[in-house]
């Protein structure tokens, strides 16, 4: 622990001694009146601050809600190819996006009975490039 020595200011050493050190004094005091405009400059800049962090919220959710519609996530199995289908509904539930692609679907689909036609012994040459993707 480091002692440190304090030494106590006297109220006859805190006061100005000169005129000089009194009108400095006095003036670097601010008055009632400079504290009462400051502080009512200080509420008024701070309201001005909340007001507009609130008008670029609700301008921001306007955007977000004009830009990208409302969508229902629904999520099925597809036995052909194997894969969960992510799909992005509209609220009249048509299909806005979709994860894997139809055609990524159909691909994987293909190559699935390929191999399958491979490995049990029915797949005739030519078969893969024959199936339209």
């Amino acid at each position: 622990m480091v002692d440190v020595a304090v030494q106590p200011i006297s109220p006859a050493s805190a006061r100005p001694t000169t005129p000089a050190e009194a009108k400095v004094a006095t003036t670097n005091v601010p008055s009632q009146e400079t504290r009462q405009v400051e502080a009512a400059r200080v509420a008024s800049d701070q309201a001005a601050r909340k007001a507009e962090d609130k008008a670029v919220e609700n301008d921001a959710k306007s955007q977000d809600s004009a830009a990208k519609p409302q969508l229902r996530l629904s999520i099925a199995f597809n036995e052909e190819a194997q894969r969960f289908v992510y799909k992005g509904l509209d609220q009249k539930g048509k299909t806005v996006s979709q994860y894997p692609t139809e055609d990524a679907l159909n691909r994987i689909a293909v190559l699935r009975r390929a191999i399958a036609d491979t490995l049990t012994g029915t797949s005739s040459r030519g078969a893969l490039v024959n199936t339209s993707l």
